[in-house]
Formats: structure tokens, sequence, C-alpha cells
């Protein structure tokens, strides 16, 4: 009995994380460049007639809720991460050459650019920068 109550705790979990990162990955999941699972969908998918509309409304609502949140939490992050690791870089770059100095900024460096590169593709991710 254990065992099932824990999955369905996992899903709840599961539910609940897909749903808040859908809410506030908002303002980079509704720039439609940002949405290409649920373009697709909308694309090939979407009923011309208001009536089918409603009628497949039960199931469209979920799978729409799910494609925002994979479209939010997986694809857009990853979509975003080479013009990230370009500005990363570009921030990086700035620095001059140090010569001997070099030896105590690299150490730095190795530390700050993941975390750098983290802040930028969750700030293009959050907000919709061009």
């Amino acid at each position: 009995m254990r065992i099932g109550s824990v999955r369905i705790g996992v899903a709840r979990i599961a539910i609940a994380a897909a749903m808040l990162a859908t809410g506030i990955l908002n303002c980079g999941v509704l720039v439609e460049r940002n949405r290409v699972l649920t373009g697709v969908l909308d694309e090939h998918l979407a009923p011309e007639s208001p009536t089918a509309r409603v009628a497949l409304a039960p199931i469209a609502v979920p799978v729409g809720l799910s494609s925002m949140a994979r479209d939010a939490v997986l694809l857009n992050p990853l979509s975003l991460m080479p013009e990230a690791a370009s500005d990363t870089a570009d921030l990086i770059s700035e620095v001059p050459w140090t010569g001997i100095g070099e030896i105590i900024v690299f150490p730095m460096r190795v530390i700050t650019v993941p975390v750098l590169f983290t802040a930028i593709v969750l700030a293009h991710t959050f907000l919709p920068l061009d």
C-alpha cells in the first residue's frame, strides 16, 4: 500500500511542478517563437469549427497545458543555450589579458562561468528578450 501512495505523491508533485513552471515561465512561453511544441499542435491539430473545439476541449486543455509546460521547462531553455553561450563568451572575453594575474583570475572564471551561463539562460527563459 505504501508504494501506491508514494507513486500518487510523486505524480502530484510532478503535476504541481509542471503547473508552477508554466505559471512562472509565463513571459517566455507566451512569446510565439518560444512555443515550438505548442505551435506545432496549434497548427496541425486545432479543429476549424467551434463545435469541434468545444467537443474536444476536455482533451485539448490538458494536452495544451502539458505541451506549454514542456516548452517552458525543456524546449525553450534548450533552444536558448547557444545564445546564452554567446552572451557568456562576450562577457568573459571583455576581461583584458592580465599576464601573470591570469593565474589568479582563472579559478574565479571556472567558478563564475557556469553560474553566469545559468543566470543568462534563466534570464532569456523568463524574459522575452530579443
